[in-house]
């Protein structure tokens, strides 16, 4: 499955950090239009997940279930 960097990621940038946005974004298909998150970053310290990765997360998943005409 492709990743497709965010907009803001550029070839000049550092090839540790396009790394980071790939696995931050990274999604399972597990079934018809259901995917898995394959990582979550849970800050130190703290009880849950950083709440802006799960809502880039499920946009990324949104875009994969429409067809090119609504992207």
């Amino acid at each position: 499955m492709s990743i497709e960097l965010p907009a803001m990621v550029t070839s000049d940038d550092d090839d540790n950090t396009a790394a980071f946005y790939k696995r931050t974004l990274e999604l399972e298909e597990v079934g018809p239009d259901t995917y898995l998150s394959v990582d979550l970053w849970r800050p130190k310290g703290n009880r849950g997940v950083f709440g802006g990765q799960v809502i880039g997360q499920a946009l990324a998943a949104a875009g994969k279930t429409v067809g090119g005409g609504f992207r």
